[in-house]
């Protein structure tokens, strides 16, 4: 099965940003699959304080199940299943600076450093989506060129 590190498999990336896909993104997957899990097994104070007693289990399995789908589809080159996660985890990271918003509005001033690192988040998690989105849309046009040429009987 061919993964992201398998020879060949980022034919469309320059070899000096290759590392990206193949350090960079999956330690950050692991690192948000980390988040989740500790907001599972521990909690989360500002998800609690702010939600219903469902929410916060849900919250952070959202942010978990985006993780684990990231993670997959980047390893496996699957790029419509790694949207679909880093999409889940722009949710759940968007929801949890909106709650943080409210606790600093709240009077905590000690929530103010981590709106901004998990705004930062959800933009990085934004230009990989874009660029999943590029990547599927050059996918496509090259499937669909060569099938065009097929019909024409060109191959």
């Amino acid at each position: 099965m061919k993964t992201v590190w398998s020879k060949g498999s980022l034919p469309l990336v320059p070899k000096r940003f290759r590392p990206i896909f193949t350090v960079f993104l999956p330690i950050v997957n692991g690192c948000l699959l980390a988040f989740a899990v500790i907001a599972l097994l521990v909690g989360s104070k500002v998800v609690e304080d702010f939600t219903l007693h469902w929410f916060p289990r849900a919250w952070a399995g959202d942010i978990a199940l985006g993780a684990i789908l990231a993670s997959l589809g980047l390893i496996f080159c699957l790029d419509w299943v790694e949207l679909i996660g880093k999409g889940l985890l722009i949710i759940g990271l968007t929801v949890y600076a909106a709650l943080l918003v409210v606790n600093v509005t709240d009077g905590s001033t000690s929530s103010g450093l981590s709106v901004t690192l998990v705004v930062l988040a959800d933009a990085f998690l934004l230009v990989r989506v874009f660029d999943i989105i590029e990547q599927i849309g050059v996918k496509e046009a090259d499937a669909s060129a060569s099938r065009r040429m097929a019909r024409r009987g060109q191959v």
